[in-house]
């Protein structure tokens, strides 16, 4: 099983800290996903490094139309 990443190309400190093997904490990052505003912790990065297979980036038009019932999810994104 492969198990990717996901992350708002506004606020790629997962992506960034996996290839770097350290925290990288990201500062201000530019994205509608207020929970992912958040650096990556010390407890995750290392399940990501583990079990993560790869990470894709998504832009803010993706992360708004993903869920149909979003107040964001019309075409104006």
């Amino acid at each position: 099983m492969a198990i990717f990443a996901c992350e708002p190309a506004g606020a790629l400190d997962a992506m960034s800290s996996v290839k770097q093997n350290r925290i990288v904490p990201r500062r201000n990052p530019n994205t509608l996903a207020d929970g992912l505003r958040t650096s990556l912790g010390e407890l995750t990065l290392p399940m990501l490094r583990r079990h993560g297979t790869g990470f894709f980036a998504v832009g803010e038009r993706g992360n708004c139309t993903g869920n149909a019932n979003s107040p964001m999810s019309d075409s104006r994104w």
